[in-house]
């Protein structure tokens, strides 16, 4: 095997006479008839890879052209070795999704048939640097990571300086600067400073220093880097790293913008790919065009930068032959591929910059295809984020070149994409938890892809839940494996899953009748807010000042409600004042009459703000009970993503409609019983009929029981967020993570999380608010009354009891959590607990549920023994009268 593999990168050599077909035939039809598979596969491996352009399919067909399968040793590693080529041919014919599958196949096979083989250089090397170039940095780093294990414990310093040199890439990619310079740097010192890895080490230092912008540090890197790579023996390898280090200088001096330089590297870099590379390095190529297309509008040379733009396309997408300035290729022909969206932003600012907007926005739409389809192949939920976040920026773009196409022409059809970009930017993993979630169930005992992942899912939460108790380094690395394998089946799972493209007109028509939906889209530099009803979408306005507002929004929440009432008691007119410019802020534009009962799709900083307590008349008033509060106008409940409600209206409610609370007042854990969650208990329990744990009788198994059995769960405990990102959510002596919430089975339809910060932690960029609420949302859970900050116990207990109060009469949770606030509002003795901190905490997000609870008689079950007594009195009277008539 060892022999076969030294073959790779040179067997186009060894193969230098010319094969014809019938040759061909002859040969493969002597080895079948010898059975010899593994000199079968081998020849035709020679063949191909002779003239990898032309011969490709007839590589790639190679398994599925054999007569039988592998068995003995040799044909297995000539099957490895075939897989091998077949990965590396494919990348070089512009294939990055056949190289992964390829390379992933000859490491899977590999790996069960322990087959001798250089696997960190052949196959772990190659695959992770795919994924680099595909954007998934997650998988990228986890084989890297794999690989420089290897690479050590063999002590193969070549290959460990190689691999340092990769992750240090995807640790650039994913802005990880510190670990990405703190990766180059080892990799400098195990690399021999004779060999050709050097100089790519050398390169990849400079572009860390790029990235921090430290531009002189960056181009005498560089410059040493070129001129090492220039002294060393030319080699297919050598050769490639030193046309990106062309590529990187070229980069350099175009931030630096010196642009004749630049285009001078670009040049260099075009002529080594024609001068070495015969066939292939079309991706590279297509990256200097768009470098070049770049510069070209840089200098306001619109139509030269189009025509580099066009070349970048035309390399990529071969069919692709414009007649003119406005073509782009067929949507049929778009593949996975950052290239290609590179170059269709770059053309879309060419077409703009020559007054085509609608031409322009086309392209836009376009590149936004491209990356839809690159989000399809990732599997990692951290390069989904990172690509949702990129996406957002993107999107902006779009909605501002929609919007002035709006206004210019009122067409709907820009408002419907106004609207398919702001879906398209927010919850689109929670969307896919939902999704996901409800094929699972559906699968039970059908696929056998869902039960493996579902065993795979629960041993990463397992220990998950004990590298959260001590983060010991042997926990990570199971859990780094196990997500791997999970990416693995959830590829699988991605080939044979549902088509993810939104339609705006169905999802309009899915809007409820009663309702309105505001939806916000809070971009960097503006806001949009969108008020769609069923069927169409009926206002859109704009406000500038993004930045601004945004700071306002976080001052705001951080001095009044995250850090206690203090300060909104000692000045309750500045609160009004502030409370109300925000309101004007993002109201000012929007016409509420009419509206009643209205859905919010919180956007970015938007997902903290209490909406139902903002101000909405500037004039003030010192009864802080009569303040015009926008819960006097309006019914307000939240949502996601106008997707994820209407995906969640589909499901239907469970067929019972039991009530279990779970009251902690005390946790076990030495802290102060709060007494205000005991009175919440006894409250509850006075009112609704149902299981009621508290306290020891509240723990971890009986929690996880109540999930699935309940239809309405009440939680009143000690909630937070652990190192600003993981909700925990405090049982008796346990605790509950909000990752433990996936693969749970059927959930309550409608959650109560009496309890601080339930609707809190890590803000993702393009996603939304990481919290205990968006997990049993994406769990199945159809609505969830949350809080915001840390709810004061006793407002918190009084609350419920007007709550659930309503709920038993309206079975409406939204509008019974709406009138508990008003009663509260208007019936304060002291009207200092009329200020929002204590009762605008809690708010209601998701599908409002028909919940049908039991009301507890509890005075005949209180009051058995004296009603017994009672009637037995009675019944002796009555019994005595009748003898004295008698």
């Amino acid at each position: 095997m060892k022999k076969i593999l030294s073959l790779l990168f040179v067997i186009a050599a060894l193969n230098g006479y010319a094969q014809n077909e019938v040759l061909l035939k002859s040969k493969l039809n002597s080895f079948k008839a010898d059975d010899n598979l593994a000199a079968w596969i081998d020849y035709r491996i020679d063949y191909a890879t002779e003239k990898p352009a032309e011969r490709l399919d007839l590589l790639l067909s190679t398994e599925k052209k054999a007569w039988r399968k592998a068995e003995s040793s040799e044909e297995k590693e000539a099957l490895l070795y075939l897989y091998i080529n077949q990965g590396y041919y494919s990348l070089y014919n512009g294939d990055i999704l056949g190289s992964i599958d390829c390379y992933e196949k000859a490491y899977d096979y590999q790996q069960k048939n322990k087959l001798v083989a250089d696997v960190e250089e052949y196959i772990l090397k190659p695959l992770s640097n795919n994924y680099t170039r595909l954007g998934d940095y997650g998988r990228a780093i986890y084989i890297q990571n794999k690989s420089l294990a290897l690479a050590i414990l063999n002590k193969n310093k070549s290959l460990a300086a190689s691999i340092y040199s990769n992750l240090s890439t995807s640790y650039k990619s994913q802005n990880q600067i510190e670990k990405a310079e703190k990766a180059v740097i080892k990799g400098l010192a195990f690399a021999d400073k004779k060999q050709p890895n050097y100089g790519l080490l050398l390169s990849n230092y400079a572009d860390i220093k790029n990235e921090q912008q430290k531009y002189d540090a960056a181009f005498k890197l560089i410059s040493q880097s070129i001129s090492f790579l220039k002294s060393q023996k030319n080699n297919e390898l050598t050769d490639y790293w030193l046309l990106s280090a062309y590529t990187l200088a070229g980069n350099i001096q175009f931030n630096r913008d010196n642009y004749s330089s630049a285009q001078s590297f670009y040049n260099a870099a075009i002529k080594l790919i024609d001068d070495k590379f015969k066939e292939g390095r079309n991706r590279e190529k297509a990256q200097i065009f768009n470098q070049l297309g770049k510069i070209k509008m840089k200098q306001k040379q619109f139509k030269t930068a189009l025509n580099y733009f066009d070349q970048s396309l035309k390399l990529m997408v071969p069919s692709f032959a414009p007649k003119g300035l406005k073509e782009l290729p067929l949507e049929t022909n778009l593949y996975a591929e950052n290239r290609i969206e590179e170059a269709l932003l770059g053309k879309a600012d060419a077409l703009e910059n020559l007054k085509l907007y609608k031409a322009s926005l086309d392209a836009d739409l376009m590149a936004f295809e491209v990356s839809e389809k690159l989000r399809k192949e990732f599997t990692y939920s951290g390069s989904k984020e990172t690509l949702q976040k990129e996406g957002k920026k993107l999107a902006e773009k779009i909605i501002d070149k929609c919007y002035a196409l709006y206004q210019e022409t009122k067409d709907q059809q820009f408002a419907n994409k106004i609207l398919l970009m702001s879906e398209m930017s927010k919850a689109r993993l929670l969307m896919d938890d939902i999704r996901d979630n409800e094929r699972r169930i559906a699968a039970t005992g059908k696929n056998n892809l869902y039960q493996q992942k579902i065993k795979v899912s629960q041993s990463i939460n397992y220990y998950q839940k004990q590298y959260q108790e001590k983060a010991d380094p042997k926990l990570s690395k199971k859990i780094s494996d196990l997500n791997f394998q999970l990416s693995a089946i959830q590829k699988q799972l991605n080939v044979k899953g549902f088509d993810e493209k939104i339609a705006i007109h169905q999802l309009l028509n899915k809007i409820d009748k009663d309702k309105k939906v505001l939806i916000f889209f809070f971009g960097e530099q503006t806001i949009y807010s969108l008020i769609a009803e069923k069927g169409k979408v009926l206002t859109i306005t704009k406000t500038e000042n993004a930045t601004k507002i945004k700071a306002e929004i976080n001052d705001f929440m951080k001095g009044y409600f995250f850090n206690g009432p203090s300060k909104m008691i000692n000045n309750p007119q500045l609160f009004y004042q502030r409370s109300n410019q925000i309101f004007e802020d993002l109201f000012s534009k929007i016409n509420l009459k009419n509206i009643g009962n209205l859905v919010i799709v919180k956007d970015g900083v938007l997902n903290y703000l209490p909406f139902e307590s903002l101000i909405t008349d500037q004039k003030y008033n010192p009864n802080i009970a009569s303040w015009p509060y926008l819960i006097n106008k309006l019914a307000i409940s939240y949502g996601f993503s106008l997707q994820t409600l209407v995906q969640q209206n589909q499901k239907g409610l469970k067929p019972f409609n039991n009530f279990t609370g779970i009251f902690l007042s005390n946790t076990g854990s030495g802290k102060t019983e709060i007494n205000a969650v005991k009175k919440e208990y006894h409250q509850v329990k006075n009112l609704v009929k149902g299981k009621f744990l508290l306290n020891d009788a509240a723990n971890l198994k009986d929690f996880k029981q109540s999930l699935n059995n309940s239809n309405v769960l009440h939680i009143s405990s000690h909630a937070y967020v652990k190192d600003n990102e993981t909700p925990v959510l405090e049982l008796y002596k346990s605790k509950f993570y909000l990752f433990e919430l996936a693969n749970q089975g059927h959930l309550p339809s409608l959650v109560v999380l009496s309890a601080c910060q339930t609707s809190d932690g890590e803000l993702v960029a393009g996603e939304g608010v990481m919290s205990m609420t968006r997990g049993f949302i994406a769990a199945g859970t159809k609505g969830v009354i949350s809080g915001l900050w840390n709810v004061n116990d006793e407002s918190a207990s009084k609350l419920m009891k007007l709550f659930y109060e309503n709920l038993l009469k309206t079975q409406n949770p939204q509008t019974s959590l709406r009138n508990a606030k008003l009663t509260w509002i208007y019936n304060q003795k002291n009207k200092i607990y009329a200020l929002p901190y204590y009762w605008d905490s809690l708010i209601f997000a998701g599908q409002n549920p028909n919940i049908k609870l039991a009301k507890n008689n509890h005075f005949f079950k209180d009051n058995f023994i004296l009603l017994l007594i009672g009637g037995v009195i009675i019944v002796l009277v009555s019994f005595l009268s009748s003898l004295k008539f008698r």
